[in-house]
């Protein structure tokens, strides 16, 4: 009796003292493994006002890009609260409630790249941050950080006809990203206050592709390798890919990251470079890897007795660096 009543308060006192977010967390639970029948529907509503600046300079290491942006948002979040309770006390307390955020973005890059929308060498380099609430006052109170590096290297180049040259080009692409809680905050609000539209989630189709989607995150460190080669060179590539994409609840469980926190997959399939038809198609295979290193291969709808894969379906490429 006496470890059950030191239970409930050492509970009660943590709950006080803001070290537990919800009942769920605190029993362990994590979004990761949350099966889709047991996930909520709602609809979310933004209206935005906001004032974006931008130069890029000329160096001798490449395009240098800075950024600025100020933006105010009205957001409604709309869900059947006697049929669900979310999982985000954020969500709970706001259905059916407009709350403001007011936000700052600060943004630096470095560009050398041929091409954008389609690179054959060269490097890519940016840093983002978003600043949320905190001083500017508001309803959302977080920082949003995105650390990018891509780079492009030509493998071959071979006149094979006079109209027609094959080449095969190496790229690859690191980003990782934080929701972070803000340094100050106005009395009466929590340092991190976040909805579920404004987390980092998985989509399946440009970050861990052929994955399903995975919401809720405040960490996202997102790798892939591609070998590309043209068919038409202007018009149509085929690429081969592989993907590493580990996903974490906090910023604190990315400093302790284990094999089993990764989603890993390899394909692949054709990239339009027609800047105004940016069309992916793929077929993608996933796996992932135990803390015992035995590999689960996930078997997809297509060819399901043989290969198992996933279709992948996804618009716009490099362009979106910009």
């Amino acid at each position: 009796l006496k470890e059950e009543v030191l239970g409930v308060a050492a509970l009660a006192a943590a709950i006080a003292a803001g070290l537990v977010v919800t009942d769920y967390e605190y029993a362990g639970g994590t979004t990761a493994v949350v099966p889709s029948q047991y996930k909520m529907s709602y609809e979310s509503y933004d209206l935005s006002l906001g004032f974006n600046t931008g130069y890029r300079f000329r160096t001798p290491l490449g395009v240098l890009g800075t950024g600025t942006s100020l933006r105010t948002t009205l957001s409604l979040l709309e869900y059947d609260d006697e049929l669900y309770r979310p999982y985000l006390a954020s969500d709970r307390e706001n259905n059916g409630a407009w709350s403001l955020a007011n936000s700052i973005a600060l943004s630096l890059s470095l560009d050398r790249r041929d091409f954008y929308f389609n690179p054959s060498r060269g490097y890519y380099l940016s840093q983002t941050a978003r600043f949320v609430g905190g001083p500017l006052r508001g309803q959302k109170h977080f920082i949003k950080t995105e650390s990018k590096v891509e780079n492009f290297f030509t493998l071959l180049d071979v006149n094979v006809t006079e109209n027609w040259r094959y080449r095969l080009i190496l790229g690859a692409h690191s980003a990782l990203s934080f929701i972070l809680p803000q340094f100050w905050t106005p009395g009466g609000f929590d340092r991190l206050t976040a909805g579920t539209s404004d987390l980092l989630w998985v989509d399946g189709m440009y970050i861990a592709r052929g994955w399903g989607r995975e919401l809720d995150k405040r960490t996202i460190w997102d790798n892939w390798v591609e070998l590309r080669m043209p068919l038409a060179e202007q018009v149509i590539w085929f690429d081969l890919f592989f993907d590493m994409v580990g996903r974490w609840d906090t910023p604190e469980a990315f400093q302790d990251f284990h094999i089993q926190d990764f989603l890993f997959g390899y394909g692949a399939g054709f990239r339009f470079t027609i800047p105004q038809f940016p069309i992916r198609i793929y077929m993608a295979k996933r796996f992932q890897v135990d803390k015992d290193g035995r590999v689960d291969m996930k078997r997809g709808p297509l060819f399901r007795d043989s290969l198992g894969m996933d279709f992948v379906f996804s618009i716009g490429y490099e362009i979106f660096n910009q």
